[in-house]
C-alpha cells in the first residue's frame, strides 16, 4: 500500500472487508484464499491488484444498487465459509476418532 497516493489508501481503508473481498473475487483471486485473509491481508492484495492497473477513483462501492447486490454476495460467500469450516472440522474430528 506504500505506493498507492494519499486518495487511493484512504479509499481503501474506508471500504469494508466485504466490499474488498468482493472486489478480489470479482479480480478472480480463489474464494477459500480471499476469506482465508484477515483486514490487513484483504487491504494489501486489493493495493497490489490496484497497482497491476485497475484505478480506484472516488468510493470503491458504485451506487446503493450496487451495495445491495455486494451485500448478498457477501452473505453468500460468507455461508459458504462457515460451511466449509464446519465441514473441515467433521473431518478433522473423524481422523482423530
Amino acid at each position: 500500500m506504500d505506493q498507492l497516493n494519499e486518495i487511493q489508501v484512504a479509499t481503501l481503508k474506508k471500504s469494508s472487508s466485504d466490499t474488498l473481498r468482493l472486489h478480489l473475487l470479482k479480480a478472480g483471486y480463489p474464494e477459500e484464499t480471499v476469506f482465508s485473509w484477515s483486514r490487513d491481508e484483504l487491504l494489501e492484495q486489493y493495493a497490489q491488484w490496484v497497482l497491476k492497473g485497475q484505478q480506484v477513483t472516488g468510493t470503491v462501492a458504485t451506487s446503493r444498487a450496487d451495495d445491495s447486490e455486494l451485500e448478498r454476495k457477501s452473505w453468500r460467500h460468507e455461508k459458504r465459509l462457515k460451511e466449509l469450516l464446519i465441514r473441515a472440522q467433521m473431518e478433522r474430528d473423524s481422523k482423530k476418532a
